[in-house]
């Protein structure tokens, strides 16, 4: 699974990430009290779905 860190000065960022069986996962940490725009590839769909995740809208190929 690739994987990518940083430990800006609030804590540690990361994201995990896999691709199988036609899905795509990806595992965000976020230090406490912090939040985050996360944008993920669309692969052309018009509705994208998250397992605990709100999608705001789809722009381009990304969902946010």
């Amino acid at each position: 699974m690739p994987r990518a860190a940083t430990t800006p000065p609030y804590g540690v960022v990361s994201a995990r990430w896999v691709r199988e069986k036609g899905r795509f996962r990806l595992d965000v940490g976020l230090p406490p009290n912090t939040t985050a725009q996360v944008r993920v590839p669309t692969a052309g769909r018009t509705q994208v779905t998250g397992d605990g995740a709100v999608f705001q809208g789809i722009r381009g190929d990304r969902a946010t």
